[in-house]
This record gives structure tokens, C-alpha cells and sequence, in this order.
């Protein structure tokens, strides 16, 4: 069985960019659906983080990809957002099982509950 829960690694190097779309539904709630790709890095490599060292060559290899669709409570000054997504690719797996859509599945869904804008 899979780890549900990832430690998080952080780095020096960080590439992230998001597709968001969001569309009306009532007076101060909102729909959203997304993409979202990226990864972290470290600038020299570490014997704690094999393959962590950023990469010269296949950097598209190495990117993380998700999407999803959530809510978005939008009272001007303050954003609650409520967000259920799914990873398609998944860089931290063999070159070979990378591409997480071949095996979509419920229990694969992740739930996130954010306050402000993410940017």
C-alpha cells in the first residue's frame, strides 16, 4: 500500500504555475476548476535527498501535475477556498509509473482548505 501522508521536502529551487478558471455561481460564491504542475530542488545534491539536485536536462521530467476543481467563498477582502484534486503525474515514481491517470482512483483524491489567495 501507497504512503497517503508525504513528508514535505522543501529546496532552494522552487518552479510552480497554475491554470485557474473561475466562473460565478451565486452572489459571493464561486466555482474553480485547475492545473497545477511543479517541483522543488536542491542547488547541490545531498546524500538525504537522492536525485533532489536540480536538473540540466530533463527538467519537464521531473515536474509534478495536477488538476482538480473546488469553491471559492469571495467576500472581496478574504478568500475561502475549498479544493478537491487529483495528481496526474507524479515525478517522485519510476519513469515507467509516473502518469498516475492510468490508475485514477477515489482514494487518490486530495482535499485542500485554503484562506486568501494562493498568490
Amino acid at each position: 500500500m501507497k504512503n497517503v501522508f508525504y513528508m514535505q521536502q522543501g529546496g532552494e529551487i522552487k518552479l510552480e504555475a497554475n491554470l485557474e478558471f473561475r466562473f460565478p455561481i451565486i452572489r459571493f460564491l464561486k466555482g474553480a476548476v485547475f492545473v497545477d504542475a511543479g517541483n522543488t530542488w536542491l542547488n547541490k545534491a545531498s546524500p538525504d535527498a537522492l536525485g533532489g539536485q536540480f536538473p540540466t536536462s530533463d527538467l519537464f521530467k521531473q515536474l509534478a501535475l495536477s488538476t482538480g476543481a473546488g469553491l471559492r467563498v469571495d467576500l472581496d477582502f478574504f478568500v475561502l477556498r475549498f479544493d478537491l484534486g487529483i495528481p496526474l503525474r507524479n515525478p517522485a515514481e519510476p519513469e515507467n509509473q509516473r502518469w498516475e491517470i492510468q490508475n485514477l482512483k477515489f482514494s487518490n483524491l486530495v482535499f485542500n482548505l485554503a484562506f486568501g489567495y494562493p498568490f
